[in-house]
């Protein structure tokens, strides 16, 4: 069994292997986004303020930290699911065994 070298594959092949690379370098961004917002959020601004290193007044902002993080976690599954559905045409490029 023979794997294709590069150069064998088809510009639409190619395509299909970069918009599969965007997707999961999307997938990371937005795990990353959510995660950050959810520590500033959950974690950093409740310190600060107990700490009195900051004004209470930016406590206010936190349910936007919230929004940010839930729409980036939705965000995610959505581009996940689609990476997942991405990976179901990498079998016409290479056998399953290699997948």
């Amino acid at each position: 069994m023979e794997l294709p070298l590069p150069e064998q594959l088809t510009p639409e092949q190619w395509e299909h292997v970069t918009y599969t690379l965007i997707l999961l370098w999307g997938f990371a961004g937005l795990m990353i986004l959510g995660a950050g917002s959810m520590l500033v959020a959950h974690i950093v601004v409740p310190s600060l303020i107990d700490n009195r290193d900051i004004d209470e007044k930016y406590g206010k902002g936190r349910p936007f930290a919230y929004a940010i993080a839930a729409a980036a976690f939705a965000g995610a599954i959505f581009v996940f699911a689609s990476f997942v559905i991405a990976l179901e045409e990498f079998r016409e490029i290479y056998p399953a065994t290699w997948v």
